[in-house]
């Protein structure tokens, strides 16, 4: 056997080179104790006890008399979690670049988008992926918002008349209709664009980004931003008996809107199956996700509107 006079490890007579630190073996002479030596040495290495409160100076002398092996593995480990840090970094960075890139709000850019689509609303144009989708959001939360302003508003005006407490107990189950109201517009909303989606699918034969098509359809039916705010501000200062105006701007709304899907839908060119047909698959997919949201959806608002109603009526009384 041979013993390796830098690490202590036993080798084979014909090892010329250390497996473990890579020391030349070939002018060290075999020992017939080497397997009982290279044992006491790792042993006697491993049991070496840490001087506490040891000087700067020996601790230097003690990593310089460390076997090549550990101070390699501490050099790797040292490595290695430099390694895993700059990765997440890394990670960060790409992170917090693709966040700049996509979700990069600029007010004067989305102002100018709706200005371009009100001007010009068929023609393509460039604007941030998510124009489309936050633009109906805030439509129908502003629709909702306004009911409830509207309700609220007649709900005091006739307390203020009959000297009860409407407003107050019908609140709750005003927020709640309106609540579902919105989230059953946005579904809807979805719904339209995706059949859309399939439809133009069918018709041309070729696949379109969903929220290129959505920004496509919003802009062409931008206008609904102005009735929108007309709507909007009708319900908070117009007479409560009034309402024709907001019900008008509500028509006006659903007119413009599904008449951008269709004109979204059949308007390109290139078309490889008959846009007739498409256009009855749309209606089909249409028709079938709005009665199937209505039946799922419209319930529990007909719940809460029976709900209302008899808070609104026990309210006269108290």
């Amino acid at each position: 056997m041979k013993i390796c006079p830098n690490c202590g490890s036993s080798m084979d007579e014909e090892t010329n080179f250390c497996t473990k630190c890579g020391t030349d073996l070939r002018n060290v002479a075999p020992s017939v104790q080497g397997n009982e030596a290279a044992p006491e040495a790792n042993l006697a290495a491993q049991e070496e006890p840490v001087q506490e409160n040891a000087t700067p100076e020996q601790t230097a002398t003690d990593v310089q008399n460390r076997p090549a092996t550990t101070r390699a593995e501490a050099k790797q480990q040292s490595i290695t979690a430099s390694q895993l840090t700059n990765a997440a970094a890394n990670q960060l960075s790409n992170a917090a670049n693709y966040a700049k890139e996509n979700f990069n709000f600029d007010a004067a850019n989305m102002w100018q988008w709706f200005v371009n689509s009100w001007k010009h609303p068929f023609a393509d144009q460039e604007a941030e992926r998510w124009y489309g989708w936050v633009t109906l959001l805030v439509e129908d939360f502003l629709l909702g918002l306004g009911l409830y302003i509207f309700e609220q508003r007649s709900a005091r005006g006739f307390d203020s008349t009959w000297n009860s407490n409407v407003a107050n107990s019908t609140s709750g189950a005003t927020f709640s209709v309106v609540f579902e109201m919105i989230i059953f517009l946005a579904l809807i909303e979805l719904c339209w664009i995706f059949a859309c989606f399939i439809s133009y699918k069918v018709i041309y034969n070729k696949k379109r980004d969903l929220l290129d098509l959505t920004n496509h359809i919003v802009q062409t039916s931008n206008l609904n931003a102005i009735f929108v705010v007309i709507y909007f501000l009708s319900m908070m200062f117009t007479s409560t008996t009034g309402g024709v105006l907001p019900i008008l701007m509500l028509v006006l709304i659903e007119i413009f809107f599904s008449k951008a899907i269709t004109v979204s839908l059949l308007g390109d060119n290139g078309e490889a199956h008959d846009k007739f047909y498409g256009y009855i698959l749309f209606l089909a997919i249409q028709g079938i996700t709005t009665l199937i949201l209505i039946m799922v959806i419209g319930s529990s608002v007909i719940s809460q509107i029976k709900s209302y109603l008899g808070s609104s009526f026990w309210s006269m009384f108290k």
